[in-house]
């Protein structure tokens, strides 16, 4: 006999291999279409940074230039982008904060957006400055000077405006050179430790630089490393640092100089006296400067000190804040 039809048992199973298909393919199918989606935000996104810095070149405005999505200032307008701050920096480091369409917020540079689902909570903007701005401020509040010698500008005495937070540190700006700023820690490396004066460079140009955030923010530039015979309280810093710049080597990862603190100094204040630590100027083949608070001393270059970093941050760098100790300046 020929059966027609399936029996219930049978219809439940297929019902049941149905079931389970739809259960897996259906957040598969939803996946995809999500990550599609984010995809094509993302490339909106990106392009609209590259038009924001196209139109700052074209208009010739200087950076670091901010523009708000809501004002409508760009003539280019892809992508469904309701509200947003586009910030143009200096080569390929242009970035967006809170850049958001109906379904997603979009932070971060050009070449690392971060998305995710949701609308941005926070609209209130940072307002951030290049480091032509930070000098241009520190220039009007007469604290800092211009040296011929080196043809930079540094901070003197008892400052209390150049506070940075950068890589979970604190540090302060020591002079602005070539577009790019000099920053100090403010206290010593304590994972460091003590260290003599090759292993504490040792340790700066490579375990301390692989820890940085942002490593490419960190200029390898060239110091003074000249000997200098003779240092003492009353020493002209503009012999310290000629007898320094006889001598150059690349770091990443510096120490400062006892011509750069020497110039710091003004009667009884000096923002760098700080710890006892190497300084990066040698006395001769085997011994070197080390500094304890507002006094240079001398020693073997065996012997163990302990180290406070020294870095350049390059010129497409911008901040939020106010440089006090309290409101430093934030590395974006």
């Amino acid at each position: 006999m020929i059966r027609k039809g399936f029996t219930l048992i049978e219809l439940l199973a297929v019902i049941t291999i149905l079931a389970l298909i739809t259960a897996i393919a259906v957040p598969l199918v939803t996946s995809t279409i999500n990550n599609s989606n984010e995809k094509i935000v993302l490339e909106s996104a990106k392009e609209l940074i590259k038009a924001s810095a196209t139109d700052v070149v074209d208009k010739g405005y200087s950076v670091p230039y901010q523009y708000k999505v809501e004002d409508n200032s760009l003539d280019y307008q892809a992508g469904d982008f309701t509200k947003g701050l586009i910030v143009v920096t200096n080569g390929n480091h242009s970035f967006v904060e809170n850049l958001s369409t109906p379904k997603y917020c979009i932070n971060g540079p050009l070449n690392d957006l971060n998305i995710t689902e949701g609308v941005c909570t926070n609209t209130d903007y940072n307002t951030y400055k290049s480091i032509q701005d930070i000098q241009n401020q520190m220039k009007t509040e007469a604290n800092l000077l211009f040296d011929d010698f080196r043809g930079d500008f540094y901070l003197k005495g008892n400052i209390n405006n150049n506070y940075v937070s950068y890589s979970g540190r604190t540090w302060r700006i020591v002079s602005f050179q070539d577009g790019m700023v000099k920053l100090v820690s403010q206290g010593t490396d304590t994972e460091a430790g003590s260290k003599n004066y090759q292993e504490a460079l040792n340790y700066l140009n490579g375990t301390f630089y692989n820890n940085l955030t942002s490593k490419d923010y960190v200029s390898e530039v060239s110091y003074g490393t000249g000997n200098v015979t003779d240092i003492t309280a009353s020493s002209d810093p503009n012999n310290v640092l000629a007898a320094e710049e006889t001598n150059h080597q690349e770091y990443k990862v510096g120490l400062l100089s006892a011509g750069e603190f020497l110039r710091a100094s003004d009667g009884s204040s000096n923002f760098l006296a700080n710890g006892t630590t190497w300084l990066l100027t040698t006395k001769n083949a085997s011994s070197g400067y080390y500094l304890t608070n507002r006094t240079i001393s001398s020693a073997v270059l065996t012997t163990s000190k302990t180290v406070r970093p020294v870095i350049m941050l390059k010129d497409y760098i911008v901040f939020t804040g106010t440089g006090t100790s309290s409101d430093p300046y934030v590395v974006k």
